[in-house]
């Protein structure tokens, strides 16, 4: 059964059955939340610190994004919060954190290029597990927009690669001594985009779950002004979302 978990907006809510965190508050269902590192850098009063964070909300935080150096393959901790988010275990023992790669920038176009060659995805396993055991990280989760995307950086044989790339940071994580660390992806709700990069059943086999993107449904392709993230199905929906409606 591929399991998946709904992502509503930057502080996200998993939606998810059957599986049952290992650390969730005493929660059955994950509650996941994407922070942004630039939030602390905004002016006042619209700054938000990591100390700001209300933990007691979350089971899982996300640091969104970590920077992927282009040239090497390489994680990189360029604000400097790695250890801030961390941190924040201390003063909610039950919380996990996750390091998030991908987003909205170029950082997903690097994704596409890593996953191409075994050697650069060797290069960014050993980046991936160095720094989740230098920073205390619970896991990585991949935010790829979009693999098999030309326009965003992708190439036709992303599709077959992620799930190279999946593989060989699941198999790292299994020989590292904490055998509770995390591996998730991202993965649109648009059966277009979805089809074209993401092989589901591949990825399955190697993933804890998946977050489903559940916003950018509407957009100016529409030709008319609407919600940006529905939550139930309307008759103005697009052909594709109405035929995969449960």
């Amino acid at each position: 059964m591929v399991r998946v978990l709904l992502l509503l907006c930057l502080f996200n809510v998993g939606l998810f059955k059957k599986f049952v965190p290992r650390y969730n508050h005493g929660r059955r269902v994950p509650v996941i939340c994407y922070v942004d590192k630039y939030t602390h850098t905004h002016p006042a009063p619209y700054d938000y610190d990591v100390s700001d964070i209300p933990t007691r909300y979350c089971s899982h935080i996300n640091y969104a994004f970590a920077d992927i150096d282009a040239r090497s393959s390489e994680l990189k901790d360029t604000m400097g919060t790695f250890r801030n988010f961390t941190s924040l275990k201390e003063r909610s023992p039950q919380l996990r954190v996750m390091l998030s790669v991908g987003g909205w920038s170029t950082q997903s176009g690097y994704i596409s290029a890593i996953a191409s060659e075994k050697r650069s995805r060797q290069t960014f396993v050993k980046s991936v597990i160095e720094t989740l055991r230098a920073y205390d990280f619970d896991g990585l989760d991949i935010f790829w927009l979009f693999p098999g995307s030309a326009e965003w950086g992708g190439r036709k044989e992303d599709k077959e690669n992620y799930v190279s790339l999946v593989k060989e940071i699941r198999e790292a994580m299994s020989r590292e001594d904490r055998q509770d660390l995390l591996l998730t992806v991202g993965v649109p709700l648009s059966p277009y985009i979805l089809d074209k990069g993401y092989d589901i059943y591949q990825l399955n086999r190697y993933v804890d779950w998946m977050n489903a993107i559940g916003y950018e449904l509407r957009g100016k392709w529409l030709n008319q002004t609407d919600v940006h993230s529905p939550i139930v199905p309307r008759s103005i929906d697009p052909p594709e979302l109405k035929k995969n409606k449960r």
